[in-house]
């Protein structure tokens, strides 16, 4: 199981420079785009009526703006002109997480014609502190689903991954929960030396890259204690970064099962 990576800020001062962006909420999709281009932002917010989150980011020029965020559960769109933007600053009430080193999943770009979709942003107000939670795989494709289900047929092929600009139509496969592995007669002994960096790597994308959508699969056969044969880890049907088949394909390198016997192994990501 995913978990979730929290980070927590102390108060700070909000700052007063950046200009709010005005937003279109869901109930207002069927009636919204006529082409414009723009950002997409599944948001939850955790607390009461009053609780003020929003999001703050920079354009390559440097103009600060932001996004509020109502409580509760809902996808915004924001009309952006095309460029390059980064997410500097996540705030609840007097609360403020400062995104710092410039994560993956903070970076992102509106192409002219395009809808880019953010992926999920859940906020937990709490006193004078920000709770910023990442979603676990089966969040992001519910709420990937539910954005997808309010959008027109023209604009399903405008939606494409904000942090890179993949098309995101072929992009609905089920998530798995888990990374599946599945042998050949029984368990290899040492599982846990293949398991434990696989699920490793999981987790760091998770953390790294919000939209992990899609699956892949590898097919592996160990003889004498080594890697023989690696088949499969296709980079076609996902969104996985090249950073997590370098981290698996690392993992299945590293894994050598004791030699009296040849293993094939199945592992489904």
């Amino acid at each position: 199981m995913t978990k979730k990576a929290i980070f927590l800020s102390i108060l700070a001062v909000m700052c007063a420079c950046a200009t709010q962006t005005s937003t279109i909420r869901s109930d207002s999709f069927s009636q919204l785009f006529q082409q414009r281009s723009g950002l997409i932002i599944p948001a939850e917010v955790s607390g009461d009526e009053n609780s003020d989150c929003r999001m703050e980011f920079n354009d390559t020029n440097g103009t600060k703006q932001f996004v509020s965020f109502a409580a509760g559960q809902d996808i915004y769109f924001v009309s952006l002109p095309a460029g390059s933007y980064q997410v500097t600053k996540l705030i609840c009430g007097r609360g403020n997480y400062a995104v710092e080193n410039q994560p993956a999943w903070s970076r992102f770009v509106i192409y002219d014609g395009s809808l880019s979709y953010f992926s999920l942003i859940r906020f937990k107000a709490q006193d004078q502190e920000v709770i910023f939670q990442y979603p676990n795989r089966d969040q992001s494709v519910a709420m990937f689903k539910k954005t997808w289900k309010m959008l027109s047929t023209s604009d399903r092929e405008r939606l494409v991954l904000a942090q890179d600009g993949r098309k995101l139509t072929e992009k609905m496969q089920d998530i798995q929960s888990v990374v599946l592995f599945q042998y050949s007669h029984e368990q290899p002994h040492g599982f846990d030396d293949i398991k434990a960096p696989v699920l490793e790597c999981q987790q760091k994308e998770i953390i790294q890259n919000h939209t992990t959508l899609g699956k892949t699969q590898y097919n592996l056969i160990y003889q004498k204690g080594n890697l023989s044969k690696m088949m499969g880890g296709s980079r076609a049907t996902n969104t996985y970064s090249p950073q997590f088949f370098e981290c698996v394909e690392k993992a299945f390198t590293q894994f050598h099962p004791p030699a009296e016997k040849d293993i094939k192994l199945a592992v489904t990501l």
